[in-house]
């Protein structure tokens, strides 16, 4: 990869993911998790001292471990994330400055929450306002002060749903690494041992099975 590519690339990662903070560290655990499910398949692989039967139990058993690991690390990171920014976008956890601004818009007095709500989110009047030029009901002498704070009072809000969604990110990763992963990750495995055992006991029992006499025996009649 030349130079110039692989600084486009990071260029754009960070264009990307500095406006969604939390969306990296969903993005990027993943692929920890990827890797270190990866590494840890591997190193059984390539251990002598582990018997060829035992990497038969043991590499399937760290193949389900790490798709437990990847796919409820994502799936709970990301779906309380989501949650963090519905509060947002729907005016649970909002600052003052966008609520004032806001409110300057609200001309029917609604409850700000249901203001938001008809409106569809906060980022919605946002895009609305700069698409339009214009908010229905709303005086022109009110409009231009909302259009001279507009891009102040976007960049406010759209930094505050950033850290409200990485603190949200934060505390999913703890939760899914330490306290439900875990507990997933030992009922799997606990499984995969029931079985191994069920496997290992039932071979023992047939390999001590007298053996069947050839036919040829069945001719001889005392």
């Amino acid at each position: 990869m030349s130079p110039n590519l692989f600084n486009q690339g990071i260029a754009k990662a960070w264009e990307y993911y500095s406006k969604d903070v939390g969306k990296s560290l969903i993005h990027w655990g993943s692929v920890g998790w990827v890797f270190s499910s990866l590494a840890q398949i591997f190193a059984i692989a390539i251990n002598k001292n582990i018997d060829k039967k035992e990497k038969k139990f043991l590499i399937p058993q760290e193949m389900a471990d790490g798709a437990v690991n990847v796919g409820l690390y994502y799936t709970i990171t990301q779906a309380i994330k989501s949650l963090g920014d519905s509060l947002v976008e729907s005016g649970s956890f909002i600052k003052k400055d966008t609520a004032d601004f806001l409110n300057a818009l609200n001309t029917n007095n609604l409850q700000l929450k249901d203001f938001i709500k008809t409106n569809g989110s906060v980022s919605e009047i946002f895009s609305l306002i700069k698409r339009e030029n214009r908010f229905g009901g709303v005086e022109q002498s009110v409009l231009n002060n909302v259009f001279a704070a507009l891009d102040k009072k976007a960049d406010s809000f759209s930094h505050w749903k950033n850290g409200v969604g990485t603190i949200f990110t934060i505390a999913a990763s703890v939760l899914a690494c330490n306290v439900i992963t875990p507990y997933c990750r030992n009922k799997i495995a606990s499984v995969f041992q029931q079985r191994h055992l069920e496997k290992t006991r039932l071979s023992t029992l047939t390999g001590n099975l007298p053996r069947e006499l050839p036919a040829v025996f069945n001719t001889f009649k005392i």
